[in-house]
């Protein structure tokens, strides 16, 4: 019988061959469960902190800042893809389907995998943020001009609070028909060009319907194109209250035309202001999926619970 078959060197085998398969199973325990979730978590600490500690180079002025608020997001979508593409060189485990028991590993799949969906929200929400300021920027811009021309109490928008007696002293409201008219007709004629070109093309404007407020426009160009051919008939020199005196009863109703703009102009306000550069940026990062709180709330504590662990 050859030597290494004896019954003693048998046992000695057997016990040679259970302490290799015991050594290498501790080995890819500890590669799977101790050595690849303390790399990862390393790792993945540091895009995290980066992401949270990001400073951004733009000055963003605020409200009506839309060339600021386009290189925000340029900014942002630059920042969260980068930290998309680093994250997506990790590996959480060398293998896909790990075993319940190795729960270091699990937990770093999980993580990686509520990092990557939430960083896509991001990186779309920004996208979609984009289109919609490049597009309602011109939209606004025609929005605030055609404004300032049916409120000549305005000389700019938004107004800027100045202290008193600094400001610009506007001349006061029209009484006669003339001065109604000096007022009023270059305004209109003006106003109706911007008109034509804000309305072209159908606009989202959140909660704004577009429809609703071009009507209300073309209800208040009509009431104008009927009010200052009138009074351009009347002596301007009578104010108004004469000449609606001295109008029959059947041509009374041209004064009621133009009540429209007073629902045109809070209308077309509320679009100012609901669509502002600022509230483009904030409602940038408003529409998520229904599991996003749960995924970053998730991602947060574990984060936190790796840092304690993992500390140096």
């Amino acid at each position: 019988m050859p030597l290494m078959f004896q019954k003693g060197n048998v046992l000695v085998w057997l016990v040679v061959v259970l302490l290799i398969i015991s050594f290498l199973g501790g080995g890819l325990y500890y590669y799977l469960e101790i050595y690849t979730p303390a790399q990862y978590a390393k790792a993945v600490i540091s895009i995290y902190d980066e992401i949270k500690t990001q400073h951004l180079e733009t000055n963003f002025q605020g409200t009506d800042d839309y060339e600021g608020l386009l290189a925000v997001l340029d900014e942002y979508s630059i920042i969260f893809s980068r930290m998309n593409d680093q994250l997506s060189q990790l590996k959480p485990s060398p293998i896909g389907s790990v075993p319940p028991f190795l729960t270091s590993a699990k937990r770093s799949i999980q993580i990686h995998e509520d990092f990557t969906k939430i960083l896509e929200v991001f990186i779309s929400n920004i996208g979609q943020a984009q289109e919609q300021a490049k597009k309602q920027s011109q939209f606004i811009v025609k929005a605030k001009e055609l404004l300032l021309l049916l409120r000549p109490d305005l000389t700019e928008y938004p107004p800027k609070a100045v202290p008193e007696g600094q400001g610009v002293t506007l001349p006061p409201p029209p009484n006669t028909v003339g001065e109604y008219l000096a007022v009023w007709e270059s305004r209109i004629s003006k106003a109706k060009v911007v008109a034509e070109d804000l309305f072209s093309e159908p606009q989202d404007l959140g909660d704004v319907s577009f429809d609703e407020l071009k009507s209300l426009w073309l209800e208040t160009q009509q009431g104008y194109d009927a009010l200052l051919p009138f009074l351009n008939k009347q002596e301007p020199k009578l104010t108004f209250y004469e000449v609606q005196k001295l109008t029959p009863e059947g041509d009374k109703a041209v004064f009621a035309k133009v009540d429209k703009i007073d629902e045109f102009l809070p209308m077309l306000e509320s679009v100012l202001i609901r669509n502002n550069a600022e509230n483009i940026l904030k409602n940038s990062f408003i529409s998520t999926p229904p599991d996003f709180n749960l995924r970053t709330s998730r991602l947060e504590a574990a984060i936190k619970d790796l840092k304690a662990k993992y500390k140096n």
